[in-house]
């Protein structure tokens, strides 16, 4: 151990050399990178008026076990389409489809829909409007054995809002990694900056004394 803290301190400026390049480019890197905001909304997806107690426990069985392919409806072209149209937005419904995420967990009926862009008010906005698309299109998702027990419904329990702070690492947490990474790079670099001198230096000495 003593071995390895002589090493650092007779190569105390490689570990700052590498300490500062690490912070350097935790630096660059976040002010290169675009900041992100995400929104989410979250729906329960439900028959309705549904007629006996056989049918409401049929009913949530098929919804439950259709939930995971309710996920890619929600990135459809049904869906995505009309959130172009409706907010006027420039890009393609594929590259809406990327900045949307559905997800759900094993044997629940609801769904948490998350948006993201560079605007957190516009992130708010489509996430609504994917919500609020879904929300119209579902119905029409039902098995005719279905629509005989009741209405495919989803309901909207809790609408997305602008996010306060953008997605991602922070940039204080950029620089932290840089000073603990860089801190351990630097250690390991030093330790083997000075074994390569003391090999080095060896032959020279045995030929000083020849």
């Amino acid at each position: 151990m003593s071995e390895y803290w002589q090493a650092l301190r007779r190569n105390w400026y490689v570990v700052l050399a590498v300490v500062l390049v690490s912070v350097l480019a935790a630096l660059g890197y976040s002010a290169a990178r675009k900041t992100t905001y995400e929104s989410t909304a979250t729906l329960y997806v439900a028959l309705d008026r549904v007629q006996s107690v056989t049918d409401l426990a049929q009913g949530a069985g098929y919804v439950r076990d259709q939930m995971k392919s309710y996920e890619s409806v929600v990135v459809s072209p049904q869906v995505t389409q009309p959130v172009v149209d409706t907010l006027k937005l420039t890009e393609s419904t594929d590259e809406l489809a990327s900045r949307i995420k559905a997800s759900t967990t094993t044997d629940s009926t609801v769904m948490e829909i998350t948006c993201s862009a560079e605007d957190p008010q516009q992130a708010s906005d489509i996430c609504n409007q994917v919500a609020s698309q879904f929300q119209e299109h579902i119905p029409s998702l039902a098995t005719f054995e279905v629509k005989n027990m009741g209405t495919l419904k989803a309901d909207i329990l809790t609408p997305a809002t602008p996010a306060l702070v953008g997605a991602g690492p922070s940039t204080s947490l950029l620089l932290g990694l840089g000073v603990v990474g860089g801190t351990a790079l630097g250690m390991i670099a030093a330790i083997l900056a000075d074994r390569m001198r003391s090999r080095t230096e060896k032959p020279r000495s045995s030929r000083a004394i020849a």
